[in-house]
This record gives C-alpha cells, sequence and structure tokens, in this order.
C-alpha cells in the first residue's frame, strides 16, 4: 500500500465521526478535492490537511495511529512550530528513496527545503541491531565536503522517524546534495548502561562503523529560492556592549537574526535569548529543537540567531525583545587546568571544577554547571593544547541536569554536570578554550524595534 493508499483508507475509517466534530467539513472538502490532485501535489495536499486534522480531532488522531508513517510524522511536527506550519502550507517534498544491505533498511522519507536550510526526515530499521546511530556526511556534486552547520542528534527506536538539519551558513542550498549514512550499533551500550546507570557513554571513535548508505538528494528550485532579507541597522546596549543587528532573514524553516559587534566592545557576544513580537501581539519564539545559532571561523563571536519562523503569518515581526546574554570577556578566551592538583583559572560564572580523573585512555574532567536557563551554554570547546601548544580534541563530552553530592549522595537539583573525555592526553596540564565567561540577564527585556517595510 503506497502513500496515498494510506491516506485513503484512514479517510475511510473516519466515516464515522461526529457531525459537530470541526474535522467533518475538512474531511468533505477533501473527498472533493483529490480527484484533480496531481500526485506530487496531492502528497503535499495530504500531509497539509493531515496536520490540521491532528490538531482539531482526536477521532483524526486515533485514525492516524493506525498507519506508521503518519503517526511518527504526527509525532515529529509537536516540537518544532515552524516545520508543522510549512507542511500546512503544503511547503513538503517528497522522496521515498530506499535501501537495504546488511541486516538494515534506510528510507529517507521526505525533505523540507528553503534557500538556507534542508531539513530531511528519515528511517532506520533493522531486525538485527536494537539501537542504531547514524553520522551524516554531505558533500557537493564534485565531491567536496559540505560547509554546513549539521544538527542529527537523538536517541531513536528501530524504524522511527530521524530528522537531520543542514544549516547553511555563508550560502545558500545547491539544487543537489549527496547524503552518506555511517551507521553504528549502540545496542550494547545501551545495554551496560542499563546495568551501571552512573557509567557515561563510551568516545565515539570506539565504536565502529559497520556499514553505510549513499542517497542522492535532488532539491526543487521553487523551494531553494524561498526567503527574503530585511535590512535594519538597528543598534543596542546590552550590559554595556554594543550590538546592532544589522538584518532579518526569513524563510518558511526558521528567522535569522544577524548581529554585528562594536569593535570597542570589552566582551563578545556568544549567546542570545529573545522572542520576535507580531503585529498583532502574538510572538515568535528561538528555535528550541535543532540549530539555535552560528558564528564564523574567523570571528569567535556568535553572530547570527535563529528564531521559529514568520513566514507564513501575515503579520511583521516589530520588535526585537532580548531577554538574557552570554558574554566572553576578552582575555578570558582560554582557561588553564592542572589536572593533577585541580589548580585553575577563574572559571566562567555558574561554574565549579567538581574533579580530574586520570583514566586508561586519559583524562576523565567534570564541571558542575549552575542550572539556570542562562548556563546552558556549552562551558569548553572541543579543542584543548597541552603547555606546548600540542592541540588535542576531547573524545566526548556529555552533560547532566542532575548532580549527586560524592559525599552524602543526595541530589543537587540546583546543579547539573559536564564531563569531558580527554583521551590519549597524558599530560598533567591542559589549556582549555571556553565558550563564555559570564552571563547576564536585564530587570525587563531590552526591545529593538524593527517595523521592516513590506515586500511587494
Amino acid at each position: 500500500m503506497n502513500r496515498m493508499e494510506e491516506y485513503e483508507a484512514m479517510l475511510a475509517r473516519m466515516e464515522d465521526v461526529p457531525a459537530s466534530d470541526p474535522v467533518g467539513k475538512a474531511r468533505a472538502r477533501l473527498r472533493r478535492r483529490r480527484r484533480v490532485l496531481r500526485p506530487l501535489a496531492g502528497i503535499a495536499a495530504v500531509f497539509a490537511v493531515f496536520v490540521g486534522m491532528i490538531n482539531l480531532s482526536p477521532t483524526a488522531l486515533a485514525a492516524c495511529r493506525e498507519i506508521p508513517v503518519l503517526k511518527e510524522l504526527a509525532e515529529a511536527l509537536t516540537f518544532n512550530p515552524s516545520l508543522r506550519i510549512a507542511i500546512e502550507h503544503d511547503y513538503v517534498q517528497m522522496v521515498g528513496q530506499e535501501q537495504s544491505k546488511d541486516g538494515v533498511t534506510a528510507r529517507i522519507e521526505y525533505l523540507i527545503v528553503d534557500q538556507k536550510q534542508v531539513n530531511l526526515f528519515y528511517t532506520l530499521d533493522s531486525q538485527t541491531y536494537t539501537a542504531l546511530d547514524a553520522t551524516p556526511e554531505l558533500n557537493y556534486a564534485n565531491g567536496d565536503r559540505l560547509p554546513a552547520c549539521i544538527s542529527s542528534g537523538g536517541v531513536y527506536e528501530n524504524g522511527e522517524l530521524r530528522r537531520i538539519t543542514i544549516d547553511f551558513v555563508d550560502e545558500d542550498v545547491p539544487d543537489y546534495l549527496e547524503l552518506t549514512l555511517r551507521l553504528r550499533d549502540n545496542g550494547s551500550l545501551f545495554r551496560e548502561e542499563q546495568a551501571a546507570p552512573q557509567e557515561t557513554e563510551a568516545p565515539q571513535e570506539e565504536r565502529a562503523y559497520f556499514t553505510s548508505f549513499t542517497f542522492d538528494l535532488n532539491f526543487d528550485p521553487k523551494y531553494t529560492a524561498q526567503g527574503r532579507t530585511v535590512e535594519l541597522n538597528r543598534s543596542v546596549e546590552l550590559d554595556g556592549q554594543k550590538i546592532t543587528i544589522s538584518d532579518m532573514e526569513i524563510y518558511p524553516t526558521h528567522i535569522r537574526i544577524n548581529v554585528e559587534e562594536a569593535p570597542e566592545n570589552t566582551a563578545r557576544l556568544k549567546s542570545l535569548r529573545f522572542y520576535l513580537e507580531l503585529e498583532d501581539g502574538s510572538r515568535v519564539e528561538t528555535i528550541s529543537n535543532g540549530i539555535t545559532a552560528t558564528g564564523s571561523e574567523r570571528n569567535p563571536a556568535v553572530t547570527s540567531y535563529r528564531a521559529e519562523s514568520s513566514y507564513f503569518y501575515d503579520a511583521d515581526c516589530i520588535r526585537l525583545c532580548i531577554t538574557s546574554a552570554d558574554f566572553l570577556d576578552k582575555g578570558r578566551e582560554e582557561l588553564y587546568v592542572n589536572l593533577r592538583t585541580m589548580e585553575h583559572d577563574p572559571l566562567p560564572q555558574g561554574v565549579r571544577l567538581c574533579s580530574a580523573e586520570e583514566t586508561d585512555s586519559g583524562w576523565k574532567l567534570t564541571f558542575l554547571t549552575e542550572n539556570s536557563e542562562l548556563t546552558h551554554v556549552q562551558v569548553l570547546s572541543s579543542t584543548y593544547h597541552d603547555l606546548e601548544g600540542g592541540e588535542y580534541y576531547c573524545g566526548s563530552w556529555g552533560s547532566s541536569f542532575v548532580h549527586y553530592d560524592a559525599a552524602t549522595g543526595q541530589e543537587m537539583p540546583e546543579w547539573g554536570d559536564e564531563t569531558y573525555y580527554l583521551d590519549g592526553f597524558s599530560e598533567d596540564e591542559a589549556v582549555f578554550q571556553v565558550n563564555y565567561s559570564r552571563f547576564w540577564i536585564p530587570d525587563e527585556p531590552v526591545v529593538v524595534e524593527l517595523q521592516p517595510a513590506r515586500d511587494g
């Protein structure tokens, strides 16, 4: 049974929906329309109306749960407002590419694409492996590696819908990409964690890839051309630092707020928390599930911030309301730590050094981080050095919002843990790159009037 047939079957099972149910009229309209829909447009419309129905009717949702793909799509949409609204507006590209080998079936389901971002949804299914981990690699048509920010984290069940977000910073989404999914089996690791939950996940390199899948992705140009830029040039002072909101990019999948710093600033902006206010008074929040901000290799500041999209709203974003920020003071970019004696440079605000333990593979370094909406930024970057300047990379790192006092075993809810694994590092002293030194919160949100002019 194909997707359209699944959808037809779902409609048939919904014939007994009460007349008072608001989905009834929508269903009737669908029955009238479906005869004239062409295949690709028809599939998009199926998903668009499906989203509206799951928001309106428990009966519709119950019917959807009988169709595995639609059930997963409903769950995927729950926490992604921009993508949900994009699909409601028929803004989806169906793919349906499938490959099977080495006991695994990989299937690329569909894409949500615009001028700057690709959201790819796929599944991995296996009767052999219980906990598959996929590492995506992306290349251009000529084989060059893709210079983009990629988000693909998460723990998934077999057959569950997975998401990869590919965020282009300085260039537009091309018409074609090659996606390779390299697979590891995490089943044994999860079993070990269940037996000894205090142990942290093993470093990535200890898990061998056992197979890979390569897919050719062709993007419809009508999607990759969608977006607009609004020039702003609005300046504001945040905790004594001058920040200029240079422009706002509005795309179907997200909004970008781009900022510039004044050369005379004594600190660099590392994180910004805000919301946008629309003409009707409603709010557009920042991205909470995906890529939240990007920077530049040439500039340690973070200069582009993501919010949910207002692209499909009949309203302009008229106010930027800043609620807090993180700064990295100039001259505080590095943190010296003596792993043997626990001596260290001043730590970022809200951070304590908890322990440094020598292991068979190197060192395990743990910080306590104050549990606050202001301190969710990762303390250290992945790169660090020895005193001679030799460069190393953290084998892995992990965080937890729960910390237990080592002496008493009591939970300390005001603190969380951040643990870094310094695999292959045999020295006693290290110099780390920190991501921030302090955070700031105003008594009231700092409001920047945007009032962009409408296009066309």
